[in-house]
């Protein structure tokens, strides 16, 4: 009878130990998973940050006038967007651009 109830100690020791290593094997899975998640998330929010400065800001770091919709008055063009400069000109990239080496050089 004594053998019986050791094997059985054993036993549950056993179910016990592997239990314990499941669990704790599954919260690391979990908390690696979330790191990779932050991790990603993290990065895409630099990216699109970066992105949306480019956007704002010209190749040589100057800041871009605000953007809308209207008409090129260079070109006369309909883009999908136009930069509204302060004298009340409105071009687009192509000819802004154009505009900007003319008066730099």
């Amino acid at each position: 009878m004594l053998g019986q109830l050791e094997m059985f100690a054993q036993n549950i020791r056993l179910l016990i130990g592997i239990l314990l290593v499941l669990a704790v094997g599954g919260a690391l899975v979990l908390a690696l998973w979330t790191g990779v998640k932050i991790w990603l998330f993290r990065r895409r929010q630099q990216e699109a940050a970066l992105k949306a400065n480019l956007a704002r800001f010209g190749p040589d770091g100057r800041a871009l006038p605000p953007r809308g919709s209207g008409v090129c008055d260079a070109c006369q063009a309909a883009p999908l967007w136009v930069y509204h400069l302060p004298d009340g000109r409105r071009m687009c990239e192509s000819c802004y651009c154009l505009s900007q080496i003319h008066t730099t050089h």
